[in-house]
């Protein structure tokens, strides 16, 4: 028993494996020097986990980008309300930590932190830390919004 339980794991372990070689050959480098964040976006759209969420489907649609920048701190612990609307302030702290993973600094810009947090002006922040951000919605980000804007900024320009 206690060797059929970890099959699963041993296959998610090949998988990144595999994944990490085809990044490596492609790229003509070694393994160890393969970029973590091609090989992390390849797995998560393959519905690979990369971090624990409790409730999270793998149906889910945003998948890949809770995955992705759940591994960047996201979030501070374990659980996701994926509805909860997003204040200015708490996107300032969610995106200066994801962006402390790309070795960029963001702060909350001046204005009312308790304010809602709009797609304009995430996109707007987002091309102010170096990322081409199209414009976003006028209306006010929940977290699935505020995680698939973030997600599909940093996939472009990774």
């Amino acid at each position: 028993y206690n060797a059929l339980r970890m099959e699963p794991v041993f296959m998610a372990l090949g998988e990144a494996c595999g994944i990490a070689a085809h990044v490596a050959i492609a790229r003509g480098v070694a393994v160890r020097k393969a970029p973590v964040e091609e090989i992390q976006t390849l797995l998560v759209e393959r519905r690979g986990v990369i971090t624990f969420d409790e409730e999270q489907p793998f149906s889910d649609r945003s998948f890949a980008a809770f995955q992705f920048l759940g591994a960047r701190g996201l979030e501070k612990g374990y659980r996701v309300d994926r509805r909860a609307p997003v204040t200015r302030a708490g996107g300032a702290e969610r995106l200066g930590r994801i962006l402390g993973f790309a070795g960029k600094r963001f702060a909350l810009p001046g204005g009312d932190g308790a304010a809602p947090l709009s797609g304009l002006e995430l996109a707007e922040w987002l091309r102010g830390a170096g990322f081409a951000a199209a414009a976003g919605a006028a209306g006010a980000l929940d977290l699935t919004g505020f995680a698939e804007a973030v997600y599909a900024v940093m996939r472009r320009s990774g």
